[in-house]
């Protein structure tokens, strides 16, 4: 966890809102938390597309896992194994990634570490969606994705900003 209190249910409907759940059959999550972004992205989700949410704490796992929605896969397991956990379930690219992952807390080398693996797993043109409490970090993504946009959600406690990245053609 990076902050005090869990991202709020309004944070997980602004982010849910920037994807194309259209064009959407599977999709990541890092950091799922309690949920809170997870449970949007279900309600959007279409009936057979599939949610892989990554979370490093067994506690948040369990909860996750009450859920009980058929396209919600939960993996006890580091963003650090992402591409090595989805090519267990042959899965080579994604549609999009969600992750929640306080990497203000973290050294910049993970940061990095991480944001190229997402990269690597990504569909050409498929976005990827960081929650951050302020852009000091967003020359990152224009480092990794080479693009960068953000959206303000100021009525979460803390006001979030939502990176906005796409994975180059």
């Amino acid at each position: 966890m990076g902050t005090v209190i869990q991202t709020s249910n309004y944070a997980g409907k602004v982010l849910a809102g920037m994807l194309d759940f259209n064009n959407i059959s599977v999709i990541v999550e890092l950091g799922g938390g309690d949920g809170a972004i997870t449970k949007h992205l279900l309600k959007n989700l279409k009936k057979d597309a599939r949610l892989f949410v990554f979370e490093v704490n067994e506690t948040f796992c369990e909860k996750l896992k009450k859920l009980q929605d058929d396209r919600l896969h939960v993996i006890l397991d580091s963003a650090e194994n992402l591409e090595a956990q989805l090519k267990k379930l042959s899965i080579h690219q994604v549609d999009a990634i969600v992750s929640s992952i306080p990497f203000a807390i973290m050294p910049e080398a993970f940061h990095l570490q991480i944001l190229s693996i997402c990269n690597k797993m990504l569909k050409p043109a498929a976005s990827f969606l960081q929650i951050h409490y302020s852009l000091f970090q967003k020359n990152l993504y224009n480092q990794v994705f080479g693009n960068v946009e953000f959206e303000f959600a100021a009525f979460n406690i803390p006001p979030v900003f939502i990176i906005h990245s796409k994975k180059m053609v």
